[in-house]
């Protein structure tokens, strides 16, 4: 059967999924290059790669076979209707699985930005907030998708098709959901960056790497400006890619910054004093590498403490706490 959209995307599609997984590997290899254990983050960034292997071959799969949302059943022998269905199957399950993928790199940038602002006590209200946000339209996602056809066997059915396979809400509805949690994730750190002191090579690049999220908010109202083909395949095909590559690099350049040099051993506990155990969160018993004075806009260089090495973790290069005068 002939490829449904050109072979020109599907070669696009493979080639930025194959950047998306080098950059998530790259990530993944320096940090045990590094020495350092493994976070939440690394093990979402292991669930994104095996994501996207899975949409790189359902994608082929679908553009060779079909489904039942755009292919002709007319003149079909019995195996190009087992091949229609198939597809369908694999396309309704590309479908939670390209959310799933969306979804978890936005968590992997908000577990970077609660190692950047977490010890504040405003952004650490707005992180958790913003995880509630993550989690409920997700599930939103999913129930929106799940409830298109009932029963759900409707989908992939191709003798006669069912017109809710055609439906265009579910994937408008992602579009609109990714939109407004990009934006969220954009706007979260902006207030602390701009009232930290910092060199303004610093800033810029602090300001760049989450404004490449504005380029993914771009493209989910560009989507929505082709409401009408927006099951267009070819279209699809571009786009799609785009996408993952564009949140992949959102998602892990932040901590393969963080990891390009190796990170300096904390200093031996004095034999004389015990090493203080680990206390509760408290904003004036904090001593962390490059702080930073949010009120004042004084940056001091301070030697990290060992229990503040072994509590916080190595996702980037300095933290922003409040100074206690």
């Amino acid at each position: 059967m002939a490829l449904i959209g050109t072979e020109a995307g599907i070669i696009l599609g493979y080639c930025l999924a194959m950047v998306s997984i080098s950059i998530m590997g790259l990530r993944l290899y320096m940090r045990r290059y590094r020495g350092q254990s493994f976070t939440l983050s690394d093990y979402l960034t292991m669930f994104c790669c095996c994501c996207l292997v899975f949409i790189m071959n359902a994608t082929l799969l679908c553009s060779m076979w079909g489904s039942s949302a755009y292919a002709s059943t007319k003149n079909m022998t019995p195996l190009e209707k087992e091949h229609v269905k198939m597809g369908s199957k694999l396309s309704f399950a590309g479908f939670h699985i390209y959310a799933a993928y969306l979804w978890a790199q936005k968590a992997v940038v908000l577990c970077f930005i609660e190692r950047l602002l977490g010890l504040l006590p405003w952004p650490y209200i707005w992180i958790r907030v913003s995880w509630g946000i993550l989690i409920v339209t997700f599930i939103a996602l999913e129930l929106v998708n799940f409830t298109v056809c009932i029963p759900l066997h409707y989908y992939w059915q191709i003798e006669p098709p069912h017109t809710c396979s055609q439906a265009v809400y579910p994937l408008a509805c992602l579009i609109i959901l990714n939109c407004a949690t990009d934006a969220l994730l954009l706007i979260l750190p902006l207030p602390w960056l701009f009232k930290v002191r910092q060199p303004l090579c610093r800033r810029i690049q602090l300001l760049a790497l989450f404004s490449i999220g504005g380029f993914l908010i771009i493209i989910a109202i560009l989507r929505l400006a082709y409401y009408d083909n927006i099951y267009d395949v070819s279209l699809q095909l571009v786009v799609n890619p785009i996408e993952e590559c564009l949140s992949a690099i959102v998602a892990n350049f932040p901590t393969l910054w963080s990891l390009r040099r190796a990170r300096e051993p904390a200093p031996r506990p004095d034999p004389v004093r015990p090493v203080p155990r680990k206390k509760p969160r408290a904003l004036h018993s904090i001593l962390i590498t490059e702080t930073v004075d949010v009120e004042h806009c004084a940056l001091e260089d301070r030697t990290q403490s060992t229990t503040t090495d072994q509590s916080m973790g190595d996702e980037s290069d300095g933290h922003l706490v409040r100074n206690h005068v």
